[in-house]
């Protein structure tokens, strides 16, 4: 009698046992106790809640505690990525908002509706994870299917994906991700629409701090923008001249002249409305750094320009200054 007892003692400890891993397995406790969603439960805000039951569903690869999350939306966006993290496309059949038009319901947003479905969103990322351009075959939309199919050429670094896309552009896009995927300028050359492959190009020429290569941009207003990003973060003012557009060359003059804090460069400005405003800002640098302020004041903005011209000994400063006698006064000063 006393081993059957002893016996039975030893099977209940050990079904104990296996409950407890059972238990420690789906998610409701860890080595440190902090699994467990209950903690989650207890915060008050609804947004730190549902993200707290996110992140132990994918820690756990457990999409059923995405249950636990009231609002649709976050309760779907749990399971896309659970989905993700387990690479089971299945799961994201348990997404219940599967039109994009039901998105745009639950979000108020107004018709048309833009973007793809949250179940074809979960369907591509899976895909990319796995890299497995097949699944892309299970969204409900063209234009998922081809998002799905950009995703995986990207991850994969496979510009030949990009000849299952539906349309020219689409093409041409899954090109552009593919170069700059695999950071390779070359491929910029296989995309047919010019601004695409201008984009391209200019991307490269940032990345790779190139200047030379916005030349090979075929559209002014995109090589424009190119000279002018690299004239503002050298604060080159000298690139400013190879900008054709008169307006985006005087932008460009204004930013660096004031970060330089040398209105003296406004001068180079064609727009007069502009090149005032340009010289509308006073630098004053002392102990703890420099600080520019806006003159409002036009007659102040006057002072100012007098103060500069006759540091500089700049005359032609003088000539924007509308007060006559401050005008005379600068003239008189510089000579």
């Amino acid at each position: 009698m006393k081993k059957m007892k002893t016996k039975n003692i030893g099977l209940l400890t050990l079904i104990g046992l296996v409950l407890i891993e059972v238990i420690a397995s789906s998610g409701c406790i860890n080595e440190e106790g902090k699994s467990d969603i209950s903690e989650c439960m207890e915060i008050k805000n609804t947004l730190g809640s549902d993200i707290c039951i996110q992140e132990i569903a994918i820690e756990k690869q457990n999409v059923s505690l995405c249950d636990n999350i009231l609002n649709t939306p976050g309760k779907d966006k749990c399971i896309g990525l659970v989905a993700r993290a387990k690479q089971d496309v299945s799961l994201c059949e348990k997404i219940s908002i599967t039109s994009r038009e039901a998105r745009c319901v639950i979000r108020q947003k107004s018709q048309p509706c833009d973007g793809p479905s949250w179940k074809d969103e979960c369907i591509k990322g899976v895909a990319k994870v796995k890299q497995d351009v097949s699944l892309c075959e299970k969204t409900s939309t063209s234009e998922g299917k081809d998002s799905c199919i950009i995703e995986v050429a990207r991850a994969k670094q496979d510009v030949s994906l990009c000849e299952k896309t539906s349309t020219p552009s689409q093409k041409d896009s899954c090109i552009g991700g593919v170069a700059t995927a695999n950071l390779n300028i070359s491929l910029c050359e296989k995309i047919s629409t010019s601004s695409q492959k201008d984009s391209c190009i200019g991307w490269f020429a940032e990345v790779n701090q190139d200047i030379s290569l916005c030349e090979k941009i075929s559209t002014s207003s995109q090589k424009d923008y190119c000279i002018g990003q690299f004239a503002k973060a050298n604060l080159d003012i000298s690139l400013c001249e190879k900008i054709s557009s008169t307006s985006m060359r005087d932008d460009r003059i204004k930013y660096i002249a004031e970060k330089k804090q040398d209105i003296s460069l406004c001068e180079n400005i064609s727009d007069t409305a502009i090149r005032h405003a340009c010289m509308s800002w006073k630098c004053i640098t002392g102990d703890t750094g420099t600080a520019c302020i806006r003159i409002s004041d036009v007659f102040k903005r006057d002072e100012y320009i007098r103060e500069v011209a006759i540091k500089k000994q700049d005359a032609s400063l003088c000539e924007e200054i509308l007060d006559t006698k401050l005008k005379e006064d600068c003239i008189k000063g510089v000579s």
